[in-house]
């Protein structure tokens, strides 16, 4: 009964989150921007950016991680020596890290945008 009670109070919090918006096609987002007049249109526009938002945050942390990764296991000297750019895939991890993390910047400010046009309609 224990165990029972324990995976319950466990579970509870996970229920009670609000569940993930389906994604809007691109289809679907264009006519909603175009087509947007109530607060719940522009709400539902800003969980979007949101939602792209904290989908660039993970991709920027996942590389973030890989160029760490990569710093730490450097191709061994015979093989960086034949190679144009040994650095190559630091250097990318690192500006695809860059870009997702501004990206994400800017879709939260998009999220705001449309929280501030839903108090206005």
């Amino acid at each position: 009964i224990g165990g029972l009670l324990m995976a319950m109070l466990v579970a509870a919090p996970a229920a009670t989150q609000t569940a993930k918006a389906p994604r809007l096609s691109d289809k679907e987002l264009v006519a909603l921007i175009q087509n947007a007049k109530t607060p719940a249109d522009h709400e539902k526009l800003a969980a979007y950016y949101d939602q792209t938002a904290a989908e660039l945050e993970q991709k920027a942390t996942k590389h973030k991680e890989l160029a760490a990764a990569y710093r730490r296991t450097p191709p061994p000297a015979a093989f960086s020596a034949r190679m144009s750019n040994p650095t190559f895939p630091v250097t990318h991890c690192d500006n695809v890290a860059t870009s997702a993390t501004k990206e994400a910047q800017e879709s939260r400010a998009m999220a705001e945008h449309h929280r501030m046009l839903a108090k206005a309609v």
